[in-house]
């Protein structure tokens, strides 16, 4: 196993952050979306979502299948990708 540590940036303007964080971990792990683990048992989706319409200038990091993601409420995240 590596530690690769590397930045992967995205963007989840037209669709949910949920939404985008899973397809983009899949797409990085080479999984299937309906593969992964729910991303609501890792952090609470409608809340996250809340949080990033408020308006406010808002940055959410978490860890989700080994991967840390830095959301931003300006409609970019950034995985890094600790496996």
């Amino acid at each position: 196993m590596t530690h690769d540590d590397t930045e992967h940036h995205f963007e989840y303007l037209d669709e949910s952050a949920s939404v985008a964080i899973v397809q983009a971990v899949a797409t990085l792990s080479d999984s299937d979306p309906m593969g992964l683990p729910p991303l609501e048992e890792t952090i609470p989706c409608d809340e996250l979502e809340t949080l990033l319409d408020s308006g406010n200038d808002v940055t959410v990091t978490f860890s989700y299948e080994e991967m840390s993601i830095t959301i931003h409420s300006d409609g970019q995240f950034v995985i890094r990708d600790r496996r």
